[in-house]
């Protein structure tokens, strides 16, 4: 009884006060408890939504000509194309590069705002102390500086191989699994779900399932159940996206 309420108290703790957002940025790293309690007592979700966009945006510009480099791979392998047709969907491809780039951190917001929904409802379902859309959009929100910390890693490795290298390579490396694995003929699910075995994505993981303790009061396994539901999305995504 007494180890529950000690559990309890703990998680029911008021955060530190006069904490910042960029203290709670830091901490999503360093004591994400810390973060996502005061995510839980004062949700401020503009300025950290406004920094993971902008971070987004810096590290797409660097990935570009990678990407430029995978599509123009999956266009050359198109065997029923024309030279014609490939030329029009190359050229295409760098008329457009741009409106990409600057829809990579809009899409960022989308989907944070989506999955957000499935956060809260999967909160309310499971019991959760007085869950709201507020601190489900914010807690989400601090949880993809996990994902924009991979984003740089894979940044500087482009930046240091070069995008041909890395795009002969089979696109950005996840730094898990995939690093000791050849793609050759395995299906596009089974290898998304195989390179989502990675540092970052359980990283991740965790760092939703304590957002989900102490943010949305879930329990544990409410918390976990819904950041495997999350990896297993990100599975899908890596097994759809170019390169993958």
């Amino acid at each position: 009884m007494e180890e529950h309420a000690r559990e309890a108290s703990e998680v029911s703790a008021p955060p530190p006060p006069g904490r910042t957002v960029w203290d709670n940025m830091r901490d999503v790293v360093l004591a994400p408890s810390a973060t996502f309690e005061d995510v839980r007592a004062r949700p401020r979700w503009l300025v950290p939504l406004l920094v993971i966009m902008a971070a987004t945006l810096v590290t797409s510009f660097v990935m570009l000509p990678l990407y430029t480099e995978l599509q123009r791979a999956g266009v050359m392998a198109r065997g029923e194309m024309s030279d014609e047709q490939r030329e029009q969907a190359l050229q295409a491809m760098e008329t457009f590069k741009y409106v990409g780039l600057v829809a990579g951190p809009i899409l960022v917001a989308v989907f944070t705002a989506l999955f957000s929904l499935l956060f809260w409802g999967w909160a309310a379902i499971s019991g959760a102390r007085e869950p709201t859309y507020k601190i489900a959009f914010t807690a989400l929100i601090y949880t993809g500086v996990i994902q924009i910390l991979q984003a740089v890693a894979q940044a500087i490795v482009v930046t240091v191989k070069g995008a041909e290298q890395v795009a002969r390579e089979g696109g950005p490396p996840t730094f898990g699994l995939a690093l000791f694995m050849e793609r050759g003929d395995m299906p596009a699910l089974l290898w998304g779900f195989l390179a989502n075995i990675n540092f970052f994505s359980i990283w991740g993981a965790i760092v939703l399932a304590i957002a989900g303790v102490h943010a949305m009061r879930m329990g544990k396994g409410a918390a976990w159940g819904f950041a495997i539901f999350l990896w297993l999305i990100g599975g899908l995504f890596l097994a759809f996206s170019p390169g993958g």
